[in-house]
């Protein structure tokens, strides 16, 4: 699910189609719906497999056998009409009311669609499978239309949205690069976590740019002298602000259960995000399609990541 346009990037070099296997549930549905666009931007053709009435490929496969997937493959939906369908599930199609709601949104998720003769087609389609008549959907799709409703008309925002979109972007991305810090605090605290994480954990995994340079330091640190000296790191910088934060880095106390239980939960945690964030951003810069393969599978044995205190 943590798909980025790095990886649509990578597959447009390998691929011109793209055909997406997500759990069949609620969650499956939005990564789909999250993974779609970025595809469609990198230049790919995209398809949603549909594994109804299974969970994921491999229930299907040992419920109906492999033909029987290679058959639901060949008849894989394209995205648009996924995102139909995915629409026409949050309405009740037997109320009136209801069905008209739906049909409003159809028509303007259809509205979005620029080339004019894709649109025709997908009006056609989306009116034989929703019982919907043809001339009626194109009517109120040239409705949204020509009244601007458009992918570029629902992207624009005023200066404050846009001031405080920056300002939400800006706290998550702080917030993604607090495990980082919270962990080279707990390893300058108790040094003896740097044996304990040794082939685990390196300087490389810090890859915040502040962060990154401490952490060089402190592993040459231990590594030279087997104790770490906080006040050796902080003379190297000579910028206000980067001493700062370095200080506040050696300085702060964290404030973790003093029962081992919890203190192993809580160094694992940390860890697991330092290596998932880290991975992440190697999958983000490699053009290698085995390399990608190989962090793919990094990181999904972390779930069996276990370090004990």
């Amino acid at each position: 699910t943590a798909f980025t346009s790095g990886h649509g990037t990578l597959l447009k070099r390998y691929t011109e189609n793209v055909i997406l296997s997500f759990d069949s549930d609620e969650a499956g549905q939005r990564a789909i719906l999250r993974a779609i666009p970025i595809l469609k931007e990198a230049g790919l053709t995209v398809r949603v497999l549909d594994l109804t009435p299974y969970k994921d490929p491999d229930e299907f496969i040992k419920g109906l056998g492999a033909q029987a997937l290679e058959e639901r493959i060949r008849k894989a939906m394209s995205s648009f009409m996924f995102q139909v369908k995915v629409a026409a599930g949050r309405y009740d199609q037997d109320d009136p009311e209801s069905k008209t709601q739906f049909q409003h949104e159809a028509a303007k998720l259809l509205a979005t669609i620029e080339e004019p003769l894709e649109r025709k087609n997908y009006i056609e389609a989306v009116s034989r499978e929703y019982y919907i008549g043809a001339k009626d959907l194109e009517d109120l799709v040239n409705y949204y239309g020509t009244s601007g409703y458009s992918s570029a008309q629902r992207q624009q925002t005023t200066p404050r949205q846009q001031e405080r979109r920056l300002q939400v972007n800006e706290a998550k991305e702080e917030k993604k690069k607090q495990p980082q810090k919270l962990l080279l605090t707990w390893m300058v605290n108790e040094p003896q976590l740097f044996d304990k994480l040794e082939g685990i954990i390196g300087p490389d995994d810090f890859y915040e740019q502040i962060y990154h340079g401490v952490a060089l330091l402190l592993f040459k640190q231990y590594e030279e002298e087997k104790a770490v000296i906080p006040g050796k790191i902080l003379n190297q910088y000579t910028d206000l602000e980067d001493q700062k934060k370095i200080a506040e880095l050696f300085n702060t106390t964290l404030k973790i259960s003093p029962l081992a239980e919890d203190r192993d939960k809580a160094l694992n945690d940390i860890v697991r995000r330092v290596k998932e964030d880290s991975i992440e951003q190697q999958m983000n810069a490699t053009n290698d399609i085995l390399r990608w393969q190989d962090l793919i599978k990094e990181k999904a044995n972390l779930a069996k990541l276990h370090i004990s205190l």
